[in-house]
Order: structure tokens, then C-alpha cells, then sequence
């Protein structure tokens, strides 16, 4: 065998082995993956709804000073923020929602803009458990409605 060749197997047969080391990860362990790998969890599950009541869905001549949303109870909802997205603009987060009766929930939104159509919203993200399980997030959807 030529110089030439035996210099680049050694070169190669050194890369190839501190390409290996560098996965060993230096003696430790790699954390847990779900099953199916670390991204194993669908993406949010669209389509509930906690119907607004306070204002109602579509109502126009909202007051810009209303203060807080009201939605009909559902269960999964309480702690999650409001979001309102208006027709123009970025979204503008509000308060958790929490219970204001026994079959309606309320959360906290600041002053807003005249004359604007905002669409009221709320998602968790999807979890991943530490023993790989999945608990699914979830977007709610409960309407819109129009400022003064």
C-alpha cells in the first residue's frame, strides 16, 4: 500500500472514531424521548368552544372599558389566558379564566381600541409526561364581537 493511502485510512479511521466518542455523550445518558421520538404529541386539538356570554357572540357597541369576558364553564378551561385578536393588529393577552358562577367563567382584558371587531380565544399547549405520555392541547374558540 502507498504512503499516500495508508495516511488517509489512519485519518479516516481517527475521524470515524472521535465521531463516535462525541456520541457517547462523555459517559452520560440521554433523557427519555416519548415513543415515537421527542415530538410524539399532535399538534392542538382545534374545535371546542366555550361560547361567549358577556358580551354575547357578534354583539356591536362594546364598550372599550368592558374590563372581562364571560364564556360558558367548560372543564379544562379554568387558568388558561384570554387571548382577543383584533381585525388588525397582534393579539393582546388578557387574564386567567376562573369560575364567576356556576356555569360561566370570566377572565380579565385590558382597555381596547374603538370601532375594532376582536375574536375571543384560548389554548394550552400539548404535554409531553415524564413517562413519555401525551396530554393533548386544546384551542378554544367562543366567539366575537365589536367595540364602540
Amino acid at each position: 500500500m502507498s504512503r499516500v493511502v495508508r495516511v488517509l485510512l489512519r485519518s479516516i479511521l481517527l475521524f470515524g472514531a472521535l465521531a463516535l466518542g462525541g456520541c457517547a455523550g462523555a459517559g452520560g445518558s440521554a433523557p427519555a424521548q416519548p415513543p415515537g421520538g421527542p415530538h410524539a404529541c399532535p399538534d392542538l386539538v382545534v374545535d371546542r368552544s366555550a361560547p361567549l356570554v358577556q358580551p354575547a357572540n357578534g354583539a356591536t357597541g362594546v364598550s372599550t372599558t368592558i374590563g372581562s369576558v364571560t364564556v360558558t364553564s367548560e372543564t379544562g378551561l379554568a387558568g388558561l389566558q384570554i387571548t382577543l385578536t383584533p381585525s388588525s393588529g397582534s393579539p393582546i393577552e388578557g387574564g386567567a379564566f376562573a369560575a364567576a358562577s356556576s356555569s360561566t367563567m370570566a377572565a380579565t382584558i385590558p382597555v381596547l381600541s374603538a370601532h375594532t371587531t376582536y375574536t375571543v380565544s384560548s389554548s394550552s399547549l400539548p404535554v409531553i409526561g415524564s413517562d413519555g405520555s401525551c396530554t393533548l392541547g386544546t384551542a378554544w374558540t367562543m366567539g366575537s364581537f365589536t367595540t364602540q
